[in-house]
């Protein structure tokens, strides 16, 4: 889809947005600043009936949340490819993950449970990738289906669907000027 539609009230600073307050910007206006991840991740984590708050605080926790995404991405992606013929067939059942997003979706389009879900799965990814009593095949399992379902969402979402060494490099380089 490249459309999103949002009929709750867009607020800054826990203010109605309004050029009379002089505190109206565009979409344009906050890609100026962030990358279009991080501008996603702010609308994506409210319900499209919701208001949002388009604060500063809220960038800089989607921007740095968006940044843990992309650098747990690159390493699973490093990890599967020094593994790769390792591990199980994968599993024709959905994962967890996805059949989270499917039951979202489901719910009034709840964007924001896929958010919440996101979370928890890239937590549980870094806490694979850093368990040393797991073994490499069972961890190869786990993280060829947190990468299959994260390409899924992804791609409907238009969301995380970047290189993760371009993304986190650039992130780095632009957070050191």
């Amino acid at each position: 889809s490249r459309y999103w539609v949002h009929n709750g009230l867009v607020m800054v600073d826990n203010q109605k947005m309004s050029k009379s307050l002089g505190n109206f910007y565009t979409i344009k206006d906050a890609l100026m600043n962030h990358i279009p991840d991080v501008v996603r991740h702010v609308i994506l984590s409210h319900n499209y009936s919701s208001s949002i708050d388009f604060s500063k605080d809220s960038f800089v926790a989607a921007e740095t949340r968006v940044f843990y995404y992309y650098k747990t991405l690159q390493q699973v992606l490093s990890f599967l490819s020094d593994n790769a013929g390792t591990g199980m067939p994968p599993n024709e059942e959905r994962g967890g993950l996805m059949r989270a997003f499917i039951e979202s979706m489901d719910d009034n389009f709840s964007t924001a449970k896929v958010m919440a879900a996101l979370a928890r799965s890239f937590a549980r990814a870094n806490t694979v990738l850093n368990d040393a009593s797991m073994p490499t095949e069972g961890k190869v399992s786990i993280l060829n289906e947190f990468s299959n379902d994260i390409a899924e969402i992804s791609e409907v979402l238009q969301f995380l669907n970047d290189s993760p060494p371009v993304i986190v490099e650039g992130m780095k380089n632009r957070h050191l000027q």
